[in-house]
């Protein structure tokens, strides 16, 4: 049997699969259907869609401002928050969206194998690193199919409708092939072109990230590939992921046979999926259904089969795959390449066991994002802050995560509570009685409020403030002077401005006589 046989029956073994998992997640995907019917877009647990919002903040997907608005006008729980940021996300996308979509576009060739003189298109694959092309397994189930197979870049039209000329390169399954047929992914080595430099350096490459938080249920996601061997298309936002398996993600989108091998990005141009089967509807016993509710018989062709969804492999599931392999250093050396997210980094690659283990997680360079997003919530303000109506949210860089929200709470208070001093605004905390303004009558506050004992570990140093004995009969002065205060324990010189005070703080404390 040719490789283009080969390649069919084991993808109508993948479709069988992908059936069967479909079937028995139906109860799971009715509930996100009646939640999703209820209002809630995005009906993922609450540790997902933290993970997910860190990511995009942390990798400013979502414009801070944008954020700001969209969780300030009323008081919100977490989950609530989490969905109002996650919505911003998925209806407005920045301008660098389109371009970012094309760069990622570049990555992905159309396979094709030579078979009785021939050249018959199989699928899509997209480079993972300089060098290395994934797909599915049953695209390239060994590495004998890949010596017959080539690759083709850029089998596109241009922005005026015209076909482009491909770059056509060849694959060296000698230098790298692994695949598995349980996860459905192939990887192997393409060669360098005519002036000898790593595809990669061409036409860019997919960072892939082993950590989580790179898509939530009810979140878009877009597929970019070769349908039935036509130049590339793209599948972008009309879809949406409806289940998340251990290992699969069932998703809506169009695609068609072809697209097998295509990379399933989210909003951010992050591969999230390996695209490599559709779900077709079938009977109580398992067949598989025409459009016309007929079963499906195999000279039908796929066009007649009545595709319900899409099921893809996560990337994180492959990645912890390659991780447990046993391979040669140079091998090792061409995965460390795919980047330090992947967490297959050289340093572990020189003491993989002898044998290949279960799959076990890898530990990528980066502290992965859910511990940012589950070990540190945010803080809600104490009731009546604000006067009750007004709503804080304090942004932070990088170098503060990880660190104790309610230290840091406290710490931006004091910051906030003494620029609101100079300024002459009132404060986001009331004032104690032992402050200036009760104790020495001052007019406004100053850089001598006595904090309020949530933020007594964070104040200033103190200052010396000078006081005098209550006396009678006094009257007020109000006049400015840069003069010096008097000693202690006497009335200042009238319109003297108390030591140390801000420029436009003046005394109206008591004086003797005028």
């Amino acid at each position: 049997m040719g490789t283009v046989g080969r390649a069919r029956e084991e993808r109508q073994r993948q479709v069988a699969a992908a059936a069967g998992r479909y079937h028995e997640t139906s109860d799971e995907r009715q509930a996100v259907e009646r939640q999703q019917d209820a209002g809630v877009s995005f009906p993922d647990s609450q540790q997902a869609l933290a993970a997910r919002v860190a990511r995009l903040l942390d990798r400013h997907a979502v414009p801070a401002a944008m954020v700001v608005e969209a969780v300030r006008a009323e008081p919100l729980t977490a989950p609530a928050a989490y969905e109002r940021i996650l919505g911003v996300s998925k209806e407005l996308q920045a301008w660098s969206f389109l371009p970012r979509g094309a760069r990622a576009a570049r990555t992905v060739a159309r396979i094709s194998v030579r078979e009785d003189g021939r050249e018959l298109p199989l699928g899509t694959g997209f480079l993972v690193s300089p060098s290395l092309l994934m797909t599915n397994h049953h695209v390239l189930t060994d590495a004998e199919a890949a010596r017959q197979c080539f690759v083709e870049f850029d089998a596109q039209v241009t922005v005026d409708n015209t076909p482009q000329a491909p770059t056509r390169l060849e694959l060296d399954p000698d230098g790298f092939f692994v695949a598995d047929e349980c996860l459905d992914f192939a990887l192997v080595l393409v060669a360098p072109g005519p002036d000898q430099r790593p595809p990669g350096q061409t036409f860019g490459w997919n960072r892939l990230s082993a950590q989580i938080g790179k898509l939530v249920i009810g979140e878009p996601v877009n597929v970019i590939g070769h349908p039935m061997g036509r130049l590339k298309e793209v599948a972008v936002r009309d879809n949406m992921l409806q289940v998340r398996l251990d290992d699969f993600l069932h998703y809506k989108t169009d695609t068609e046979p072809g697209n097998s091998g295509s990379p399933v990005f989210n909003d951010q141009w992050e591969v999230v999926a390996l695209h490599h089967s559709g779900v077709p509807r079938t009977d109580d016993q398992g067949r598989v259904l025409r459009r016309d509710g007929r079963v499906w018989q195999p000279g039908d062709g796929d066009d007649a089969i009545d595709w319900v969804a899409n099921e893809g492999v996560r990337i994180s599931s492959i990645l912890k795959r390659l991780a447990a392999l046993a391979l040669t250093s140079r091998q090792q050396a061409l995965l460390a390449e795919m980047g330090p997210e992947s967490g297959l980094r050289l340093a572990e690659a020189e003491v993989a066991p002898a044998t290949i283990p279960a799959p076990a997680p890898t530990v990528a360079a980066p502290r992965p994002v859910a511990e940012r997003a589950t070990a540190r919530a945010g803080l809600r303000a104490r009731d009546g802050a604000f006067g009750g109506n007004r709503h804080l949210v304090f942004l932070h860089g990088r170098s503060q995560e990880g660190k104790d929200p309610e230290k840091l709470r406290r710490e931006w208070a004091a910051g906030l509570n003494q620029g609101l001093v100079r300024a002459g605004l009132p404060q986001s905390t009331r004032p104690t009685s032992g402050s200036p303004t009760t104790a020495t009558g001052w007019r406004r506050p100053s850089p001598h409020t006595r904090p309020s004992p949530a933020l007594s570990r964070h104040r200033p140093p103190r200052r010396r403030r000078w006081s005098h004995p209550p006396l009678p009969a006094p009257t007020q002065c109000t006049r400015r002077s840069s003069a010096r205060p008097p000693p202690s324990g006497t009335c200042p010189p009238k319109g003297i401005s108390p030591p140390n005070g801000p420029a436009w703080a003046t005394w109206s404390g008591p004086c003797r006589g005028s």
